[in-house]
């Protein structure tokens, strides 16, 4: 199973505003939608806990995270 891609879509969407182009920056040369696909895949443990992914948006850290650190963050 994996997340909605419609909820990593609105999950890159926070994270880009909040980050810019450093978050865009961590995927030049990949397909973005490959990337997605991954972190869907990935964060899909918490699909019956979407308020771990919900703390983890309202607990960013100061450096924009990537996809084992945003996961590390849902596990707290």
């Amino acid at each position: 199973m994996t997340l909605p891609i419609a909820a990593i879509d609105r999950l890159f969407d926070r994270l880009t505003l909040t980050y810019g182009s450093e978050f865009k920056n961590k995927w030049a040369g990949l397909d973005v939608s490959d990337v997605k696909s991954n972190w869907a895949y990935e964060l899909d443990v918490f699909g019956e806990n979407l308020k771990a992914i919900g703390w983890a948006l309202e607990n960013l850290p100061d450096r924009c995270p990537n996809l084992i650190e945003f996961k590390s963050l849902c596990k707290q």
